[in-house]
């Protein structure tokens, strides 16, 4: 359903292909990095479910909410 992998710095990119979500962490340390505030990827997994929705944390509030699957 899904794959969520450590920071690559200046990026928290979320896409699917083939059906997989594919994501990466926010930048973790102390400062931020290429203007983003540090934060980390939230995940709930919804039980029995083919879903579940993420977003990033980040010490002022969420950002980026994302649902699996997008529906239309």
């Amino acid at each position: 359903m899904g794959v969520m992998v450590g920071h690559d710095h200046g990026c928290d990119f979320i896409g699917v292909l083939n059906r997989i979500a594919l994501a990466y962490g926010r930048v973790t340390g102390s400062e931020g990095w290429d203007d983003l505030e540090s934060g980390a990827r939230v995940i709930e997994l919804h039980e029995g479910e083919f879903r579940f929705d993420t977003w990033t944390r980040t010490p002022s509030g969420v950002e980026l909410p994302y649902s699996f699957p997008k529906s239309n």
